[in-house]
């Protein structure tokens, strides 16, 4: 017996159009995450600022923008930056590692987060709390403050400098985390002091 060609051209049709309906399903379930893997939205915002203490009183003061940060052991200094959302979806801000923001002569303590609707940083304290992860809607911003010490000038001559030229920022979205560099305006600069101001051995 002969089946004649029509016979069969619905189940082929059928099974097209199944096929369609399950790559359909496939793209849409899997373009959030490709979305999220290769969504790098956040920026530095309008707010940046470094601090440190002056003289022997221990006051915390704004340092001018790029001018290295005079080194005394233990004394406490930091800086702050606003983090702006510059995509097109809301995310959340999850973590600024202690680990990453150290850089040679500066060891990072923790991360403050100042309230929403701040515009600015006087001090290393202000109304600051410790950090929790945040949500940044589309076009929002938020200022954080990395807060520590100088440190370590042993391990550096006199007169060299060690510097952070970028924040690290972790972020979800789509439920993915991503990690993410942000460049500074301007290097946080710090000068080793001389042997008689560095209390640490020098080889």
């Amino acid at each position: 017996m002969t089946i004649a060609p029509a016979s069969i051209r619905p189940a082929r049709r059928s099974s097209r159009v199944g096929l369609l309906v399950a790559l359909t399903f496939i793209l849409a379930a899997t373009a959030p995450i490709s979305f999220g893997l290769t969504y790098d939205p956040l920026r530095g915002g309008s707010a940046f600022g470094v601090l440190a203490t002056d003289g022997d009183g221990g006051e915390l003061t704004s340092v001018p923008p790029g001018e290295p940060l005079g080194y005394r052991d233990g004394s406490q200094a930091g800086f702050f930056m606003s983090i702006r959302n510059t995509g097109l979806v809301g995310l959340t801000v999850t973590e600024l590692p202690n680990d990453a923001e150290t850089f040679g002569l500066f060891e990072a303590q923790d991360v403050l987060l100042v309230p929403a609707g701040d515009a600015a940083v006087t001090d290393l304290y202000g109304d600051a709390e410790p950090f929790e992860p945040f949500r940044l809607a589309v076009g929002e911003e938020r200022i954080v403050v990395v807060r520590g010490r100088f440190a370590h000038c042993g391990y550096f001559p006199a007169g060299t400098e060690s510097e952070l030229r970028t924040a690290h920022v972790r972020f979800r979205v789509f439920g993915v985390t991503k990690s993410t560099t942000i460049m500074l305006p301007t290097p946080v600069r710090v000068t080793s002091p001389s042997d008689q101001d560095c209390p640490l051995p020098r080889a």
